[in-house]
């Protein structure tokens, strides 16, 4: 990735950047990602709309920026186990290495957590709804391998789910592997309307039970334990 910043020759001769690294960081290969599907400046777009509460008053520091904390926000999800001032050292990279016209360092811990609140959940939600979006378009579009069922004309997209997509990690908050595959998929079921369409057929196995309120019946199978949904979600017993 190239940055492009203003120079500034002090009038010992010597030249430096003007601005601030904040600035210039960007999520590399990740970024351009995001910017071949969403539009070029996607996350600097959605920054300019956020509104910011709590301690930061204005739209940008000199240490910081709206873009530059989304983008710190959207980095943690690569580096799991990164606290904040890796995370920002990460992202700022070489961009520490510039001669500067006013000296800078990386962030504290607390700068980045005040502008994170600050922010607020609304700029991250609409870029995930922007990709998400963007991704469904996609694969309506170019998905050769999409397999249909259904009678010409009123077709259904087939998908489908097990423990190799939706594994989880065994923590307490999550239980044991199949609990926490269950409380994946009820949270999907609420947070992701979206997905489970009525133009789409679910199928799970039988590791999966019925979600409240849908229309079961028990497999033939002998199991007992398991239950078949009819209706938007097919789960077989295999």
């Amino acid at each position: 990735m190239i940055a492009v910043a203003p120079a500034v020759v002090r009038r010992d001769g010597q030249v430096q950047a003007g601005g601030h690294p904040a600035g210039h960081a960007r999520l590399g290969a990740a970024e351009q990602q995001l910017d071949d599907l969403l539009g070029p400046g996607v996350i600097d777009e959605i920054a300019a709309q956020a509104t910011l509460t709590g301690k930061v008053k204005g739209q940008a520091r000199r240490a910081m920026t709206a873009a530059f904390a989304i983008r710190a926000s959207v980095l943690m999800c690569m580096l799991p186990d990164a606290d904040y001032p890796e995370v920002m050292a990460v992202l700022l990279g070489d961009l520490m290495l510039v001669p500067w016209q006013r000296p800078c360092q990386v962030p504290t811990a607390k700068v980045l957590c005040t502008w994170r609140t600050a922010l607020g959940r609304a700029p991250l939600t609409r870029l995930q709804a922007r990709l998400l979006a963007a991704a469904d378009a996609g694969h309506r579009e170019h998905d050769y391998r999409a397999v249909h069922v259904g009678a010409p004309g009123s077709e259904l997209d087939l998908g489908s789910a097990g423990g190799s997509v939706t594994g989880v990690p065994d923590t307490p908050a999550n239980g044991p592997q199949p609990e926490g595959e269950q409380a994946l998929l009820d949270t999907m079921l609420t947070t992701c309307p979206q997905i489970f369409t009525a133009r789409r057929l679910w199928v799970l196995d039988r590791n999966f039970r019925a979600p409240r309120g849908a229309l079961a019946y028990r497999p033939r199978s002998g199991h007992g334990l398991e239950e078949v949904s009819v209706g938007l979600m097919a789960y077989l017993d295999p």
